[in-house]
Order: structure tokens, then sequence, then C-alpha cells
């Protein structure tokens, strides 16, 4: 009856082909990406599919892989919200490394690397422990949802793309030789139906701050996402919020506390700790909104100390115990506030000098001993070489965003940092890089993009719209070749211009703007222009989304 119920809740989700799941894949990492691309269904977000039926798949999936019961023993830290989740988890789990605890990580998306998705004590998991779990969880699944197909007289399919991820994270996270103290989950969309939200007794949950976005599935007020985020909330957990919720949020988040019964608190602001007003510590995620974001971090730590004290052993406790003192005192413990100022989050609020970034920490300590070989004997280069000579007067600035009241944050850090880092002479330039998906609208984004730009004095001699190199259909270990030749659809890249131009401003001549066919032929011509001012600065604001930020980063290795 399970299997039965599993091919039937799979079908409708249509998150793979048989033929594509059916191929013979090399055991090898660069195996495990091409069967993690053939999950991706290419879908397009809010298309009618039975979202609540294949949420309910998850614990069939969990109890096929043997861990349904072992992740009830997970210390989960567990964070929803609209804006700043991701950011949150990252510092929190900066915090709690940086005190001494082991710690385990899940976020998403990726921007170079498949592994930044499942870090341990901040670090990828090597290849070779990627390469061994992905496949224990693949053959696992896979002779399920055969054997299920089967039964139903139907093909046999796999859980999508995400929620195959969430259970490798979990997987690999229960199949640790040491345990954690702590496993922090960001969820990925939602939070009600999330793939994370299988776990059912979280140590503490976090709500960052809430917006619209995503309404064609959360709904189209503050107040439906705000429910839905608050699917998170489970009996007798407690619940940290952002201060500064919108009223309607604010009233749903309550009330749904109170129904589950899950004690809501909002976070303490940061700054009402002593030496952490905002130009007293440095966060190292960079952007003054940030600084909402470590004050939840903070208070989900207190929380996870809190069950340290009652819970844990007496090492635990008693650290946990001094870190209470100083915290009631209205103190940072300092090992919290290290954590805070050693945070790193790439492709939010980045700074990156042409070919000046080297990548997420890996966990291969010997390249030697990963499989990267695709099968031939031929092995795939992941870190190409640059287009042409990298220019020492080219700053890339990075900040991934996807709502109205981000591309304002965004804006503001960009006009702070470059200032920050030297007044702009006068004849320094400031170029745009932007995109986002199609399912995205351009005037909601690029209006507040381009009107705090202004109003903080910045002026954008061009603006430059190119397709990623990469797909949202696709994994891969490498930054795809683009040929100079290559044919593609420019249609939205044309209309993202057409926006940007369309936009009143206060300034007349704000610079001109192109459509670019390719990342590497944009960063070609960013370096050429470079050499042109040269010893002036070109600085670049790359955002919107963070597919085109991870494409760049592959090209800057």
């Amino acid at each position: 009856a399970r299997a039965r119920a599993m091919a039937a809740a799979v079908a409708a989700d249509k998150g793979a082909s048989a033929a594509a799941i059916a191929a013979d894949y090399p055991r090898t990492y660069d195996g495990t990406l091409a069967a993690l691309s053939s999950l991706i269904s290419g879908r397009r977000r809010g298309s009618g599919i039975a979202w609540e039926e294949t949420f309910g798949m998850m614990g069939v999936y969990l109890e096929t892989l043997g861990i349904a019961d072992d992740i009830k023993a997970l210390p989960v830290v567990h964070v929803a919200g609209t804006k700043g989740k991701g950011s949150t988890c990252v510092l929190a789990e900066s915090i709690l490394r940086s005190s001494g605890r082991r710690t385990a990580l899940f976020t998403s998306p990726h921007l170079v690397d498949v592994r930044e998705r499942i870090r341990i004590n901040g670090r990828l998991i090597s290849k070779a422990e990627w390469t061994k779990r992905f496949w224990e969880v693949w053959d696992k699944l896979w002779a399920a949802a055969q054997s299920a197909g089967a039964d139903a007289g139907g093909p046999p399919l796999m859980p999508a793309y995400f929620r195959f991820l969430t259970l490798l994270a979990l997987y690999v996270f229960v199949k640790s030789s040491e345990p954690f103290d702590a496993v922090l989950l960001e969820v990925g969309l939602g939070g009600r139906l999330d793939a994370t939200n299988v776990v059912k007794r979280p140590v503490v949950c976090g709500i960052t701050h809430l917006g619209l976005d995503h309404v064609e599935l959360l709904g189209d007020t503050v107040g439906k996402i705000a429910y839905e985020k608050a699917g998170i909330m489970k009996p007798g957990v407690d619940v940290v919020t952002a201060e500064g919720q919108e009223a309607e949020a604010d009233e749903v988040l309550r009330a749904r506390s109170a129904d589950v019964g899950a004690p809501l608190s909002v976070a303490r602001p940061l700054h009402s700790y002593a030496g952490c007003a905002p130009r007293s510590i440095e966060l190292g995620l960079a952007g003054a909104h940030q600084h909402e974001n470590a004050a939840v971090a903070v208070a989900l730590c207190r929380k996870l100390a809190a069950h340290e004290r009652s819970h844990g052993p007496a090492s635990s406790e008693a650290r946990a115990a001094a870190e209470e003192a100083a915290l009631a005192r209205g103190e940072l413990p300092h090992a919290w506030r290290t954590g805070l100022e050693s945070a790193t989050w790439p492709g939010r609020a980045q700074i990156v000098p042409d070919s000046g970034y080297g990548g997420p920490e890996d966990g291969d300590d010997d390249a030697a001993e990963s499989d990267d070989s695709d099968g031939s004997g031929d092995a795939i280069d992941e870190h190409p070489p640059p287009t042409k000579s990298a220019a020492p007067n080219l700053t890339f600035y990075m900040d991934g965003a996807h709502t109205p009241e981000s591309m304002v944050l965004c804006a503001e850090w960009f006009a702070k940092a470059q200032s920050r880092q030297a007044a702009p002479g006068p004849r320094d330039e400031v170029a745009l890089l932007f995109n986002i998906m199609d399912e995205r609208s351009p005037e909601e984004l690029l209006a507040p993009l381009s009107a705090t730009l202004e109003a903080n004095g910045v002026r954008v001699s061009r603006a430059l719209f190119t397709p990623p190199n990469s797909s949202y259909k696709s994994v891969s270990s490498a930054s795809p070749a683009v040929a100079d030749n290559l044919e593609r659809s420019l249609v939205w890249q044309e209309r993202l211009r057409s926006t940007w131009d369309g936009l009143p401003r206060r300034q007349p001549n704000q610079g001109s703007s192109a459509v670019v066919p390719s990342l590497r032929d944009t960063l070609a011509a960013l370096r050429a222009r470079a050499a042109e001012v040269r010893p002036a600065k070109v600085r670049v604001l790359v955002t919107g989304s963070l597919y085109i930020i991870g494409d760049l980063l592959k090209m800057l290795r």
C-alpha cells in the first residue's frame, strides 16, 4: 500500500522522466551531477502541481532511506523567511562553530558548486563523501520508486530536485561519524509544505523578515505568506522572529503561535548588546540589514544554548551557562562576536576584485583523492582560465536580490561600500550587470534599484543585461563554455534593458545600456573598458539572480 501511494503521489509531481532516470550514470562525482540534473523538471512554479501531496511523500522517502527515526535526534535549528533566512543560518552557524560546537548546515541555492548546500563545520563535504552518500540515497530511492511504479502500472519516478537534495543532506548528517551540536536548515520556499519541514521536532525555529515573494504559490498578501512561513512552528518549540514585521504578518505569526502552542518571541536588537552598535561591530556579512539577521541569529543560538543547559552533557551545560550569564548582562560572549565578524556568504554583499575569488572552503584535502572523471578519462576543468588578463582596476560588487526591498538594500550597500573602499575619483565608472528569471517583474525590481542608486549619488555609466551561462535545468561542475556564435533568445534581456531605459530619473544622462549575448563577452568588455580608463576604477554592481553571480564567480576563479 505504501509503495502504491508512493507511485501515485510521485507521479503527480512529474519530477523527472523515467527515460532520464533509467540512464546508466557513471558512479563518479560528475555522474552524480548528471543524475541530479535529471530530477530538475523545468516546470514553472505555480503550474498546478499538487504541492501538498508531494510534500506528504517526504515521510515515505525518509522511511525508504531508513532515517525516519534518526532525524528526530538531530538538534535542528529551522529558519524560514522572505529575506535573510540564508544569511541568518550562516551567521548562527558561524557563532556556534566559533564557540566550539560541531555544526551542520543546509542552504540553497548554490553558486559555484552544488556541495555548497551541505556543509559540516563550515566546510563543503568532500567529493568522495558526496559521491558515496549520493549513490546510497539514489539507489535506495530508485529501487523503491521502480517497485512502486511497477505495482501501480506506471513509470518509476524519483523525488524532484530540491526534495532529493534535502533528503541527501539529512542522510549525510545522520550518517556522520560524530554527533552534531547544531544542524541548521534553511527553508527552500514557504515553510508549511517545504521539504525541510519534514523535521517534526526542531530545537528552535526562526522566521526572518517577511514580505511579498512567490505570490503564485504562497499567496498575494503578507498575511497569507506569513501563514505559510509559520507552518514550520511546532508544539512546544520556541520560535524567534525578526523585529519590525509588518502588522499583518505579525498578527498572523502571533495567531499561529497561539494555535500551535509554539512560544513566540521577538529577537532582541543587536545594538542593545554592549559594543554592538552598527559602528562598533563589523559583521562578516556586509549591509545594514544584516544587523537584523544577526539579532535573529543570536536569539536562535541563545535558545539552543538554553536547550543544552537542560539536555546536554556536563561540558555543554557549563559552556551554555557561561554564555547565558554574559547575555543576561547585555554582553555577547567573545566567541559569538567572533562568529558574527568572521561569517562569510558568497554572492551576498560580496566584493571581489577581478580574478580575486578563490571559491568556497572545500572539504577535499587532496584533489587526487576525488574522482572527477567524466567517464572518458579526461578530468573536467573546474577552474576555467579567465577570458583575458584580469584588470587590477576592476572590482565586482555582488549581491543577489529578488524583491523590491532587497533591491533598495542592495543599492544602499553598494553606495556605501564603494565609498568606504576609496572615494570615487572623477573618472571612475560604475557599471550594472543585471539579470533575473522571467517569472519576476522587471519594473518592480529595476525601479527601486535605479531610484535608490540615484538618491545615493551613484551614476550608472553603463547597464549590461546578460543571460547566465548556467541553467536552472541542469547542474554542472564547471562554467559552461559559451561559443561566440551561440544563438540564444535575448528577448528577455531586451525587455530588461527597455525597462531600465524607460525608468524616470531626476538627472538626465544616466549612461548607456546594452544587451550582451554571453557572460564571457560581458567580462571581456568590462576588462577592456577598465584598461581604457586605467588608472581610474571601474566598479560593477552585479545583482538580481544568483545564477548570474554564480556564473561570474566561476569565471573569476
